[in-house]
């Protein structure tokens, strides 16, 4: 038995991934090199402990909630009965990466 998505439930699917799509991709390569040039800066302002903490364990739920919602995405297209879902087809054709 195969499920089938409504028009309404797709259009909402590629709008979130429109925004999730571009924000995992961009902070998946952008957070490590910025977490790393940031090293010396830390060292030299001495931030609190905690505010270090968060930001890392912030940017790590970002990344996590972006992977979460990009897997239920396809779970759902393969449910329908599609290979791959058309929003992050044409993500990855137009990143070139």
């Amino acid at each position: 038995m195969r499920a089938t998505a409504s028009s309404e439930e797709r259009q909402r699917s590629s709008r979130l991934l429109r925004v999730v799509l571009p924000l995992d991709g961009s902070a998946s390569f952008l957070l490590p090199v910025l977490l790393l040039a940031s090293v010396p800066v830390l060292i030299w302002f001495e931030p609190p402990v905690w505010l270090v903490g968060s930001i890392v364990i912030g940017s790590a739920v970002v990344l996590g909630s972006c992977g979460a919602v990009m897997a239920a995405a396809m779970a759902r297209t393969m449910l329908s009965g599609a290979a791959e879902h058309p929003e992050m087809t044409r993500f990855l054709l137009s990143s070139k990466r």
